[in-house]
C-alpha cells in the first residue's frame, strides 16, 4: 500500500508471477483522479506498451508525522461515522496482525485509537477551522 495525504493506492501482485510473465493491473475509476493517479496510469501504459519495460521507480516521500496524524484522524472520523468499530477502525489504520497482538482494554493502540476519533470529533464540530488556518466563526 502506498499512502500519502489526498492519495492511497494499493498495490497486490499474484503469488506465481514472475518476470517476464503476462501481467493485468486496474484502477478504480473516479470522476476526477488527482494529478499522481493519472501520472501512475501514464507511467503504467508505458509500461505495457514497451516490448521489454525498462524498470521504473517512482519514490515520495514519507508524509510528515504532522500529516500522518491529519490522515489518520479524518480516515478514523469517517470509519466511525460510517458505522465501524473502534477495533475495526485500527484494523484499518494499523492492519489486522497489529491489532491481534495489542488489543486489550488498556492497550496503547487502543487508546490512540479513542483520542483520534476523538479529535477527529473535534474537528467535525468546527474545529477543522484551525486545520485550515481559517479565522473562528465570530458568535452570533
Amino acid at each position: 500500500m502506498a499512502r500519502w495525504p489526498g492519495c492511497c493506492l494499493r498495490f497486490a501482485l499474484a503469488p506465481g508471477l514472475v518476470d517476464g510473465t503476462a501481467y493485468a493491473y486496474a484502477i478504480r475509476a473516479c470522476a476526477v483522479p488527482c494529478g499522481r493517479y493519472q501520472a501512475l496510469i501514464a507511467q503504467l501504459n508505458k509500461l505495457a506498451g514497451l516490448p521489454e519495460a525498462a524498470h521504473v521507480v517512482t519514490t515520495r516521500p514519507r508524509p510528515s508525522a504532522v500529516a500522518l496524524l491529519e490522515l489518520h484522524t479524518l480516515q478514523a472520523l469517517d470509519a466511525t461515522q460510517a458505522g465501524a468499530s473502534l477495533r475495526e477502525v485500527a484494523e484499518g489504520l494499523f492492519g489486522v496482525d497489529a491489532v491481534a497482538a495489542d488489543w486489550h482494554k488498556d492497550s496503547a493502540l487502543r487508546a490512540r485509537v479513542r483520542r483520534l476519533v476523538r479529535r477527529g470529533e473535534a474537528l467535525m464540530r468546527g474545529g477543522y477551522r484551525s486545520l485550515a488556518q481559517l479565522a473562528p466563526v465570530a458568535s452570533q
